[in-house]
């Protein structure tokens, strides 16, 4: 899967843009990412409009897993993904649910839509509210 790979150290933020087929070990390098550039306090934000196919749901489960265990305790910068086909949309969305005791993630249809959740993470970080940001214990 051709990805590209934009990192603002300024804004602390990483944005993916994914194309063609997406595999369950394309997904689990994206989730690695973070962690191999020493970036994990960082926003993630991943548009995969113009990817197609979608892991199957043990993949995602698989998926949801790792994350957990290599974000277990870190303070991890919020994460939204734009999947506007209607496949990888719902498999998405069941990964964001098994990850629900992981820091935060959010799919959305649209880029607004996905940039808006994200401003409002940064509000609510810049009020001292973290919560979004930190795994629950």
């Amino acid at each position: 899967m051709p990805v590209s790979i934009v990192v603002d150290d300024t804004r602390r933020r990483i944005d993916l843009r994914l194309y063609g087929a997406v595999s369950a070990d394309d997904i689990a390098a994206l989730i690695a990412y973070r962690r191999e550039h020493d970036r994990v306090g960082h926003t993630l934000f991943v548009d995969s409009s113009e990817s197609e196919g979608a892991p199957t749901p043990d993949e995602m489960r698989a998926l949801a897993a790792r994350r957990r265990r290599l974000y277990r305790a870190d303070a991890v910068g919020p994460t939204a993904i734009v999947a506007s086909g209607e496949l990888l949309y719902g498999m998405l969305r069941m990964y964001q649910s098994l990850s629900d005791q992981t820091p935060v993630i959010y799919v959305a249809r649209t880029r607004a839509d996905a940039e808006a959740w994200l401003a409002a993470r940064a509000h609510d970080a810049a009020r001292g509210d973290d919560q979004t940001w930190r795994r629950e214990t």
